[in-house]
C-alpha cells in the first residue's frame, strides 16, 4: 500500500487521468482494439473484428478502474470520470465525416469477409467498418440437406414448378440479408402469411440462427419515445406474429424502416441518432398484412409469401421427424444446431443469382398477393378494379365517384372500418399516381354543376353502387351535390377541355398502354395489358 501511495505521489495530481487514459488506450492497442468518436453517432468500440456503438459509458469506466488497479492508483469516481472524458475527447479519435458502416459489399463471418461472387475470403479489418457478422465459420463444401427438405416441405402442397420457384424466392431473400451494400431490388422484407401450423416459425428460427440475435420489437411498440433503440445494432428484425388480424398498421417509423428512409433513434440517456436501418426483415403472420397508406411504397418493398400447407404436430414429417428422432423440439432448432455452415452456402447461392439479376424475382402468386394487399391499403385501388372503366373521352363528377365509392366501401369493408371522407378518397386516388386519370386541380375540370375527374367512368357495378348510395339515407351528406341515378352520371369530356394540359397527359398515358385512343377498357383489362407489356 505504501508503494502505491508513493507511486501516485510521483505523478502530479492533475496528470493522473492522462496517465490512466494512455494506459487504457495502450492496452486496447495490444488487444487489437480501437476507439472512434463519430460526430453524428457517438463512441464506437472495435473488438473481435467488429465495431459496436457504445450507448453507455459503463464499459469504459470499468476499463479505467482496471487500469487504476493495475497501476496501483486509488480508484475514486472523480478520477474515473475525468479519465473517461479525456479518452472520449481525444482529437485523434474523432471523425467528422460520414462513416461507411457495413458498406464493404461482402459477407462478414467468423472466418472473415466472403466475396459473394467469387467466394474469396479475406480478413476483416477496422477500415471495413463491420458492425455485425454471421456467427458461422465458412466452409465452402458444407451442405444442408435437412434444411432443403424443411423449406421444400413448407410448399409441399404446390405443384413442383411453383414449389421450386417459392423456394428460390426464399433462398434469394436469405441471401440478400447477408450484405448491406446492395441494389434497391434486393432490399426487400420477407413476410410469411398463413394460418397456424404452416411451418412459418421454423423458417424464422433458421433466419435468427444464421443472422444473429434478432430484434423482436413489435410493430406497435416502436413509435414510443425509445421504441427504436433496438435498431441501433444491425440485426434481423424477426417477428413471429407481426400483424393483428383486421387491424391497420399506420406507423411512420415502420414505413421508414421498410422503405429505407432515415429514422430518428432516441437513445435513453444518450444522443438522438439519425440513421438508415438496414436490419433484414423477416416476419410471419396469421392475418393479412395491412397498411393504411395510399401509395405502393411499403407494399413494393414486401415479398409476402402465402403458406397453405398444414402440418400435423402429432405426425411430423421430413426435417421435423428427424429433429424429433435426434431429441430436438423443433426442426428449426435442429437445422441451426447441425447445418448452419450449409445454410450459409445455400443463402450465398441465392445471393449470387439475385446480384446477377439485380433484383429478387417473385412469382405470379406473390404478385397477386401484393396486389390484394395494396388494394386493401389504398382506399380506392380496389374500387377502381371493381367499379371503373378507363376511357380517355369520359369524365365523372367527383361527387358521384365518392358516392359510389362509399357504398362499395360500406359493403366490402365497412363492418369494422370508418366510412372515409370525400377528401380522404380524393387524396387516395391522387396518391395512386394513375396517369390515365386526370385529377389535377390546376386544370380546373369543372362546370356549373361541379368538379370532375377525366379519363374514367363507372361500369355497371359502379353505377349500381351509385344508385344504392343515392337512395340510402346513410349517405345523405354525400348525395347533396351528386347526380341523380336517372341523370347523366357518366358524361363525355367537352371539346373545350381538349387543350387542357392534364387532359392531354391523360390521353397520352392511355395511348401508351393501349396503342389506341378509340377503345375504352376496364381497369382489370388495363392491368393485364400493363403486365403483358412489361413482361
Amino acid at each position: 500500500m505504501h508503494g502505491q501511495i508513493t507511486q501516485q505521489r510521483r505523478i502530479r495530481k492533475s496528470e493522473l487521468h492522462i496517465v490512466l487514459g494512455e494506459a487504457v488506450l495502450a492496452k486496447m492497442r495490444v488487444r487489437g482494439e480501437q476507439l472512434m468518436h463519430a460526430r453524428k453517432s457517438g463512441l464506437w468500440f472495435y473488438s473481435d473484428h467488429r465495431w459496436e456503438l457504445q450507448t453507455s459509458c459503463r464499459w469504459l469506466e470499468v476499463r479505467v478502474a482496471e487500469a487504476c488497479e493495475g497501476l496501483g492508483f486509488t480508484v475514486n469516481n472523480r478520477l474515473v470520470n475525468e479519465t473517461r472524458r479525456w479518452i472520449e475527447y481525444r482529437p485523434e479519435l474523432w471523425r467528422d465525416d460520414d462513416i461507411p458502416w457495413d458498406q464493404h459489399g461482402k459477407i462478414p463471418t467468423r472466418s472473415g469477409l466472403i466475396d459473394p461472387i467469387t467466394g474469396e475470403l479475406e480478413p476483416a479489418r477496422p477500415d471495413h467498418y463491420c458492425t455485425w457478422r454471421v456467427e458461422v465459420d465458412y466452409d465452402p463444401d458444407a451442405k444442408c440437406p435437412w434444411w432443403e427438405t424443411m423449406i421444400a416441405d413448407v410448399f409441399g402442397d404446390k405443384s413442383n414448378d411453383e414449389q421450386r420457384e417459392l423456394v428460390r424466392v426464399v433462398q434469394e431473400c436469405f441471401g440478400a440479408a447477408l450484405i448491406d451494400k446492395k441494389p434497391r431490388g434486393l432490399a426487400k422484407a420477407c413476410v410469411f402469411w398463413g394460418n397456424e401450423n404452416r411451418a412459418k416459425s421454423g423458417v424464422l428460427d433458421v433466419v435468427a440462427g444464421l443472422l444473429g440475435r434478432p430484434i423482436s420489437a413489435s410493430i406497435s411498440s416502436i413509435d414510443g419515445n425509445h421504441g427504436l433503440m433496438p435498431f441501433v445494432r444491425r440485426a434481423p428484425w424477426v417477428l413471429h406474429e407481426a400483424f393483428n388480424p383486421g387491424q391497420w398498421h399506420i406507423s411512420s417509423s415502420v414505413k421508414a424502416i421498410v422503405t429505407g428512409e432515415p429514422v430518428q433513434i432516441n437513445i435513453k440517456n444518450g444522443p438522438m441518432l439519425s440513421q438508415v436501418v438496414r436490419a433484414p426483415i423477416f416476419w410471419a403472420t396469421n392475418g393479412q398484412p395491412q397498411f393504411k397508406e395510399s401509395t405502393r411504397a411499403i407494399v413494393s418493398r414486401l415479398i409476402v409469401i402465402e403458406t397453405t400447407r398444414k402440418f400435423d404436430v402429432a405426425k411430423p414429417i421430413g426435417a421435423a421427424a428427424e429433429a424429433k428422432r435426434r431429441g430436438f423440439s423443433k426442426p428449426g432448432e435442429f437445422v441451426v444446431a447441425t447445418e448452419l455452415p450449409g445454410v450459409l452456402n445455400w443463402a450465398i447461392a441465392g445471393l449470387k443469382r439475385a446480384i446477377k439479376r439485380g433484383f429478387i424475382e417473385t412469382t405470379n402468386s406473390i404478385e397477386a398477393t401484393a396486389k390484394a394487399i395494396h388494394n386493401d391499403s389504398n382506399l380506392v385501388a380496389g374500387f377502381l378494379e371493381d367499379c371503373v372503366e378507363f376511357d380517355p373521352n369520359a369524365r365523372l363528377r367527383i361527387a358521384d365517384f365518392c358516392l359510389a365509392h362509399s357504398a362499395w366501401w360500406l359493403e366490402l369493408k365497412g363492418e369494422s372500418r370508418k366510412l372515409p371522407s370525400n377528401e380522404a378518397i380524393n387524396k387516395a386516388l391522387k396518391a395512386l399516381g394513375e396517369a390515365r386519370i386526370c385529377t389535377d386541380r390546376d386544370d380546373d375540370l369543372r362546370d356549373k354543376s361541379g368538379r370532375y375527374y377525366a379519363g374514367m367512368k363507372l361500369n355497371k357495378a359502379g353505377l349500381r353502387y351509385h344508385s344504392m348510395a343515392y337512395e340510402s339515407r346513410i349517405f345523405e351528406g354525400k348525395t347533396m351535390t351528386a347526380t341523380t341515378p336517372t341523370g347523366e352520371v357518366n358524361s363525355h369530356v367537352p371539346a373545350t377541355w381538349d387543350q387542357k394540359e392534364g387532359v392531354i397527359k391523360m390521353r397520352a398515358a392511355f395511348e401508351r398502354v393501349t396503342g389506341s385512343m378509340t377503345d375504352a377498357v376496364t381497369s382489370s383489362e388495363m392491368t393485364s395489358l400493363s403486365v403483358t407489356s412489361s413482361s
